[in-house]
């Protein structure tokens, strides 16, 4: 799997409170960890679809209202700005895997 080096390591890093998952379609589906005290910067939002591109709202939690999440994995996308009630607009490319944190 290309990249899975790197997803461990953001995994290891960022993974870490609680998860929401969003599975409510066949070919896109996504999560989020909404982060700890423990662990600094931690909280992560996973998206990845096995077909054509597409976009979910996931919600990260108020603590990260304003804050930007950046696209890792590839660094193509554009940053997904925290709305005031802790929710952000993520989108994956076709056939590839996103996955962000702060």
């Amino acid at each position: 799997v290309a990249g899975i080096k790197r997803m461990v390591k953001i995994r290891k890093d960022y993974a870490y409170g609680a998860q929401m998952n969003y599975f409510n379609s066949q070919n896109l589906v996504g999560f989020t960890r909404t982060g700890d005290r423990e662990h600094a910067y931690s909280g992560i939002a996973v998206l990845a679809t096995n077909g054509e591109a597409g976009d979910k709202k996931m919600l990260m939690g108020r603590k990260f209202a304003g804050q930007k999440f950046f696209e890792v994995l590839s660094g193509t996308l554009q940053p997904v700005e925290i709305d005031e009630k802790g929710y952000g607009v993520f989108s994956v490319n076709a056939k590839i895997p996103f996955c962000s944190s702060v």
